[in-house]
């Protein structure tokens, strides 16, 4: 995954064998704007003194709008896909606190940034780990 350009789609169309009719009859999208992420964050703290990060105010709201409009019994897990001090400046914005970091992220938040430029080529990829010293 290039997490510089972090998108699904690829996989998504994979998966459907590039089929956008399968891929709408089996799927669902939703979209929230800032204000309603952020409220979602805040209302989330308030009911279960739980701090989530914005994608998984994305994905409780999503929950929210696909139990809403499906009268069928639907399970549902949501997952967030970092912690809620990643985004520190804003979840502090959006609670009036300054929250707490986890302590492997203070050692590491002013270290230099590292970095290797590689290709896409999964065999580069798979050449690179090999051949790690």
């Amino acid at each position: 995954m290039d997490v510089g350009n972090p998108s699904n789609l690829e996989r998504i169309n994979h998966l459907f064998n590039q089929d956008i009719t399968e891929i709408r009859k089996e799927t669902v999208t939703a979209f929230f704007d800032d204000k309603e992420t952020k409220l979602c964050i805040k209302n989330f703290y308030q009911k279960y003194n739980y701090i989530i990060d914005p994608h998984g105010a994305i994905g409780i709201l999503a929950e929210g709008e696909i139990l809403k409009n499906n009268e069928s019994n639907i399970n549902s897990i949501i997952l967030e896909t970092a912690s809620a001090s990643k985004f520190k400046d804003t979840i502090d914005e959006i609670l009036d606190m300054d929250i707490n970091l986890p302590e492997r992220l203070k050692i590491i938040i002013n270290k230099p940034k590292q970095s290797i430029k590689l290709n896409s080529g999964f065999e580069d990829f798979k050449n690179y780990l090999q051949n790690k010293t």
